[in-house]
């Protein structure tokens, strides 16, 4: 799946992902999800 389009994130924003590599594709499969990636939007300074 890729999905390409502007987003503007906020901090606190919780963005779901997807990291091709093997180990977390186990993970997508074993919870039956495309997302096996979570985070938080924080500040950069």
């Amino acid at each position: 799946m890729n999905i390409n389009y502007p987003a503007e994130y906020e901090i606190g924003d919780i963005a779901f992902t997807c990291i091709g590599a093997a180990l977390f594709g186990q993970i997508s499969a074993a919870s039956n999800c495309w997302s096996n990636h979570v985070g938080v939007m924080t500040p950069t300074y």
